[in-house]
């Protein structure tokens, strides 16, 4: 803590944070909800890496790590007395992981994951304006291991991605978020947020239907005896599952409830529900 404090009483401390504000493009500290979102557009820059250079210097002159002098320029309220560790912070990283074995899926997967090499015809860079880079690590599982894919650079793949290539939603890829131990748990939330926010993205621009989040559905406990994976039913397997249900007599002598045409539009309707919901989730088909 005394290196930190040294740290933060120096004169290039001080020139280091407002270089740094700059180049962020703000006048004030970021908080917790805007690290994230405003370093996401700013980290593959050439002008972020030079000044993480100089963090990097600083980081050495004082026995801290480049990752706590950028967040202590830039963070509001970062407080590292609060974290097991100030000199042993590393990157925290965002990336998605898949077994997918389809060249053309794979392809388009680190094309849309990863950001765009800069060098290329002026027509690519306009359409590339209009779609924020990821950011993405992208990562090949085969058996136990991940190994990091190679950088994609250049435009589009020429083989159009159609569902042939595609694998089911739930199996395209899964988020990987890699946090350090000292890293502040407000930003740790935050960027647990962000990696499930641009998996979303991630999928949409891969082609699947993406929802808006929904709270987990109450039918979802009734699966079983709503007969939930049985697409089709026939009017008196409905009637089955509403005397189960209800009771094959009302219990106050009324007609058979087995038989009612509100229970009965009531269960199809749940269950339509029911089936949408599963089909969003996992890319089931009727």
């Amino acid at each position: 803590m005394d290196r930190f404090m040294a740290l933060k009483l120096s004169n290039e401390f001080k020139e280091l944070q407002q270089r740094g504000l700059v180049v962020v493009g703000r006048k004030r500290l970021l908080t917790s909800v805007e690290w994230w979102t405003v370093l996401g557009n700013v980290w593959s820059s050439p002008e972020y890496g030079e000044w993480q250079q100089e963090c990097r210097r600083l980081g050495d002159r004082f026995g801290l790590a480049p990752w706590t002098i950028e967040m202590a320029c830039l963070l509001k309220d970062y407080a590292p007395d609060k974290q097991p560790n100030v000199t042993a912070v590393q990157r925290p990283q965002i990336g998605v992981v898949t077994d997918c074995t389809d060249q053309v899926f794979l392809d388009w997967l680190r094309y849309e994951a990863q950001s765009p090499d800069l060098d290329l015809h002026l027509d690519w860079l306009r359409y590339e304006a209009q779609r924020p880079d990821l950011h993405l690590h992208v990562y090949k599982r085969e058996g136990s291991s991940d190994h990091r894919t190679g950088h994609f650079s250049g435009p589009p793949p020429l083989t159009p991605l159609t569902d042939s290539n595609r694998p089911p939603r739930h199996k395209a890829f899964m988020m990987r978020v890699d946090i350090p131990v000292d890293f502040p748990p407000e930003a740790a939330r935050e960027i647990q947020k962000l990696a499930s926010d641009r998996g979303r993205e991630l999928l949409r621009r891969l082609g699947y239907s993406v929802t808006k989040r929904q709270r987990p559905s109450k039918l979802m406990s009734r699966a079983d005896e709503l007969r939930a994976g049985e697409a089709h039913l026939a009017d008196w397997e409905i009637h089955q599952i509403i005397d189960n249900i209800y009771g094959e007599e009302d219990p106050e002598g009324g007609p058979i409830l087995g038989h009612d045409w509100q229970r009965k539009r009531l269960i199809k309707a749940q269950r339509k529900a029911l089936w949408n919901s599963l089909k969003d989730l996992y890319g089931f088909k009727e």
